[in-house]
């Protein structure tokens, strides 16, 4: 198909940075359809980029393409493996998939999830429930594996011993 018939039937500006902004707009595609679109771009029937490095390998394909007249896998997935691993913390950094960028705390780590440490105190308590444990020791071993204050572990101890939580 070659580049300059990719961009027209997927209706890509000819500008690059437009056309990037277009194509983050879209979304993830997956990992198949982003090497279909490599395979396009470079008229090749097979290449194999990734997950981890298809979406941005697509992506710098299409502008060093529009920007320089040629399209170089080398050079995209080049570009694209030294972005994605200086950059972990805003992309695909949850083992859940989430693809949005995180919110980091004050050491520039990225911020667990709204609610997770619900759950982790959740499975915990799950996992230890037939330890003989005091309230004192529970406390203390939430705040030590679950990462919880001293207040919010006594909380989720008292909310886990009622039944509260499932």
């Amino acid at each position: 198909m070659g580049l300059s018939q990719h961009i027209t039937e997927h209706g890509l500006p000819h500008n690059f940075i437009t056309a990037i902004q277009t194509l983050n707009e879209t979304g993830d595609l997956g990992e198949v359809e982003y090497n279909k679109r490599i395979c396009e771009v470079l008229d090749k029937d097979d290449v194999s980029i990734s997950e981890k490095y298809a979406r941005h390998t697509y992506l710098y394909l299409i502008q060093e393409g529009i920007k320089n007249g040629v399209a170089d896998l080398a050079v995209a997935e080049q570009k694209a493996r030294k972005f994605v691993d200086a950059n972990p913390w805003c992309l695909r950094s949850d083992p859940d998939g989430e693809t949005k960028p995180r919110k980091l705390d004050a050491a520039g780590n990225p911020k667990k999830k709204k609610g997770a440490k619900k759950e982790m105190a959740i499975g915990f308590y799950n996992k230890h429930r037939a330890e003989t444990w005091t309230r004192k020791q529970w406390i203390e071993q939430l705040v030590q594996h679950v990462g919880l204050t001293a207040a919010g572990a006594s909380t989720y101890y008292a909310n886990l011993k009622a039944g509260r939580y499932k």
